[in-house]
């Protein structure tokens, strides 16, 4: 079955005996067992819960003041949490401060009294297991498969619904189960979807939102998951368009919201979300592969760790663009664009190991200038560049286009930059023409002859025909081969238009351990030269601080004969 359901049974056979020893005040004590499923050894990832065990008690004096619980091991289970409770009942965990902790892959607890009472929350219903399999990007499973396997599996009602609209189609699910995806997932156009739990992928994990043709998002859905503890979203493939996505997942043992999208481990998952909004949602990038395009991201909490002890180190009120917890790069250096915040604290979050990295953040609507900022460990090895690209046009002092104008940059730093001759349009590009071939990871152009590697880090996008809205960062160049950091979500075919935007930093930001946390390398004000001949040379200072569109007027020489070209 493409869509199956598994479920952890409570711990039976579960016994209380007060034994010598410890430190609790006599009274009676309720306790009970639920048996749980970690995906790692660490508390922070995914979750499987069974219902509570039967509540079984034991009543201490001076001379016993432990007691020890004892039941049969549950299939599949590799950890079991202890509630105790001083009245019949154990409190409700989603409301109080009731738990032992974890016991660990045993059959066997003793309560000594020595134990501080945490929270840490159970599902009263249990969480089942749901693991997606099969399915392909053309053909994948969906929500009603989902929901199909739950009706057919018995389980509660409690666990799962559907709304439907006024003609019928079912337009809103809501489940409750730890979603194991390891196969091809598509939530539908204009569907809700509600996760109560959490979720995890494998390597073969496909889950798609919304469409993207010619460039443009349709058909997006909204996604929305609640519940308790990370999600562990390190692996596949990743295609969210037009869509709402929302994370509100958090661990309540530590105190923390923890909120968490991907770790991107080793460039094991890809991801394209274009034209989305985010809340709560983090974006790590380590092998380079993904990509955040013009997309509003909310609440992004601003730390990202693998650890329980990182944890604990969370930065309070962090909303930041950057969390960014990154591995030696293997497609060069990672970059966002067009991202838009709703926070109110930082802007940059610099958190790295100690690999030297440069990160693109592109277009982006900072929250506050200068921006704000935090450091966790090993800053210094972290550099963000505050990038902005668009278009530089080339026209004579009526309003046409002037061809083969040759445009130098030089930035307050000494830095050149040498974009490509005007074309027929009037525009400046650092590289443009026409592909003769291509894949989703590659644009070929065999008329070229480009400095190798000279386009690195810069965009390249398809303009017109097969791929046209493709666009990704350059990890290298040959003489006329590109090669993007990432697949792109369609390839070019021969005949298809390209451009190298011309891209201009304003600054730079050197992480570094203390207040402000970050030392500032200034490009602006950058000076542009224009040249032709037939014309007068053009000079302009720019000061790019937002998606820039310059337009160079040229003027004709004297004795050129009046000729507009």
């Amino acid at each position: 079955m493409p869509v199956s359901i598994s479920v952890l049974p409570a711990p039976g056979n579960v016994q209380a005996d007060r034994e010598p020893g410890g430190s609790l005040p006599p009274a009676t004590y309720y306790y009970t067992v639920v048996a749980v499923y970690q995906r790692a050894a660490a508390v922070v990832y995914s979750n499987q819960f069974s219902i509570p065990s039967a509540e079984v008690n034991a009543t201490t004096n001076i001379d016993k003041a432990s007691v020890r619980l004892q039941w049969s091991q549950v299939p599949g289970a590799n950890n079991y949490l202890i509630y105790r409770s001083t009245s019949p009942g154990v409190v409700d965990p989603m409301e109080g401060d009731n738990c032992l902790g974890f016991a660990g892959n045993t059959n066997s607890y003793t309560d000594t009294g020595a134990t501080a009472l945490i929270r840490v929350v159970w599902y009263p219903w249990g969480l089942p297991k749901v693991t997606v399999t099969g399915g392909t990007e053309a053909a994948p499973n969906t929500e009603a498969d989902i929901y199909a396997a739950f009706e057919s599996s018995g389980l509660s009602d409690k666990l799962f619904n559907r709304h439907f609209d006024r003609y019928g189609v079912p337009d809103q699910y809501y489940f409750e189960c730890y979603l194991h995806i390891d196969g091809a997932l598509r939530f539908q156009k204009g569907t809700q979807i509600s996760l109560c739990g959490c979720w995890e992928s494998t390597t073969n994990a496909i889950f798609l939102m919304g469409y993207l043709t010619w460039g443009a998002s349709y058909q997006g859905a909204a996604f929305r998951r609640t519940g308790h503890y990370y999600s562990a979203m390190n692996y596949g493939t990743w295609k969210w368009y037009g869509s709402f996505i929302q994370d509100y997942g958090y661990m309540d043992y530590t105190g923390n919201i923890n909120v968490r999208f991907t770790q991107n481990v080793a460039g094991l998952c890809a991801y394209h979300i274009q034209d989305c909004v985010t809340d709560g949602i983090g974006f790590d990038d380590t092998g380079g592969s993904g990509m955040v395009r013009d997309t509003y991201m909310y609440k992004h909490n601003a730390f990202h760790a693998g650890t329980v002890a990182r944890v604990g180190q969370k930065i309070s009120g962090g909303r930041v663009i950057y969390a960014y917890y990154a591995w030696p790069q293997t497609n060069g250096n990672p970059w966002c664009r067009g991202i838009k915040t709703g926070g109110d604290v930082s802007d940059m979050f610099f958190h790295l190991p100690a690999v030297t990295t440069k990160y693109h953040a592109i277009n982006h609507q900072w929250v506050q200038d200068p921006p704000g900022a935090r450091s966790l460990n090993n800053p210094t090895y972290l550099t963000v560049y505050r990038c902005y690209d668009g278009t530089i046009r080339c026209i004579d002092d009526v309003g046409n286009p002037v061809a083969g104008v040759r445009v130098v940059l030089t930035d307050a730093q000494g830095n050149v930059v040498t974009p490509e001759p005007s074309d027929a349009d009037g525009y400046v590009w650092l590289a443009s023409g026409t592909a003769t071939g291509g894949s989703v990871t590659t644009i070929v152009d065999s008329s070229k002859s480009f400095q190798p590697n000279a386009l690195v880090d810069y965009l390249a996008e398809i303009v017109s025909g097969t791929g046209t809205g493709s666009l990704q960062s350059i990890k290298s160049n040959t003489a006329n081969t590109i090669t993007w950091k990432g697949p792109v979500p369609a390839a070019p075919g021969a005949g298809s238009r390209y451009r190298v935007k011309v891209m201009l930093a304003s600054h730079a930001y050197q992480g570094k351990a203390a207040a402000p946390y970050y030392d500032t390398t200034t490009f602006n004000p950058w000076v542009l030269e224009a040249t032709c001949p037939g014309y007068e040379m053009s000079t302009m200072e720019i000061t790019p601080n937002a998606e820039f569109n310059y337009v160079v007027v040229m003027h004709l020489a004297s004795g050129s004969g009046g000729v507009v070209r």
